[in-house]
């Protein structure tokens, strides 16, 4: 689970994000970076819609798994200070997710440093 100095939740700075931020398209996944933000820390947020997931259990499962990757992504960069949104633009299982999210990683460290 994302501590809470590790979220990314008000509106403004979601936005500062889409208007600013560099972005990466990889099988299902939107991730949008935004490199040294105002906190010094990595903050994330997660987005899903309903056309991607009709049932709220389903998207908020999707929300987990990914924010558990995410968990792990911080623990190994804890000094990264970007923004990062990452949309889910089609449902996917979470062995799909861990893999194409080890395909983004290394372009997400590069791009942030």
């Amino acid at each position: 689970m994302l501590s809470r100095q590790n979220r990314l939740h008000r509106n403004r700075d979601i936005k500062r994000v889409f208007q600013k931020g560099v972005k990466t398209h990889i099988n299902g996944l939107r991730v949008q970076v935004l490199a040294h933000n105002r906190q010094s820390l990595p903050r994330v947020t997660v987005i899903i819609s309903t056309k991607v997931a009709k049932r709220a259990t389903e998207r908020n499962r999707l929300k987990r798994q990914v924010r558990a990757l995410m968990h792990q992504f911080i623990t190994r960069y804890p000094m990264l200070d970007s923004d990062i949104v990452i949309t889910i633009t089609k449902p996917q299982s979470y062995a799909d997710f861990a893999h194409s999210w080890a395909e983004s990683e290394r372009a997400l460290v590069g791009q942030s440093r």
